[in-house]
């Protein structure tokens, strides 16, 4: 009779504690994340990229993110294009000689890729790897970690 009473009192805290457990552990893993994230951003000129993520969470889900307009080509990678004004100029008078080209300040040629950083996929990445822990963290939130 034990061992039934045992598990209506385990199903009684799991009813009592889901939804409560469940939130507190979306906001765990998406901490952890953010944490992650930002330590993988690259700072940039400005470090607004690196300032700007963001967590949400909506009941039974949660996300994070970033809504600067450049952070997917940070991401992902993207090609240069135009390479920060004009291409190769002739000087008046001469049209024969040529002015540098304007390029990219890394040195690369214009219209070369620059690799993305992936700083997002990497995190969810680590993240999916301790799995194990978050389903501990929210057993543990449920109120049966003792039993």
């Amino acid at each position: 009779m034990a061992d039934i009473d045992d598990l209506i009192r385990d199903l009684n805290k799991i009813q009592e504690n889901s939804e409560k457990a469940m939130k507190n552990t979306i906001m765990k893993i998406l901490s952890d994340a953010n944490e992650i994230v930002v330590d993988k951003t690259p700072v940039g000129d400005t470090g607004d990229l690196h300032k700007d993520w963001n967590i949400e969470v909506d009941g039974k889900k949660g996300m994070l993110f970033n809504d600067m307009e450049y952070a997917p080509h940070v991401e992902f990678g993207h090609r240069v294009r135009g390479g920060g004004g004009g291409g190769k100029k002739r000087r008046k008078g001469n049209k024969k000689k040529k002015v540098r080209e304007k390029g990219r300040k890394d040195g690369k040629a214009k219209g070369s890729p620059v690799e993305g950083v992936y700083m997002l996929r990497d995190t969810m990445n680590q993240i999916k790897s301790n799995m194990d822990y978050y389903g501990e963290y929210y057993i543990k939130e449920l109120g049966l970690e003792n039993d």
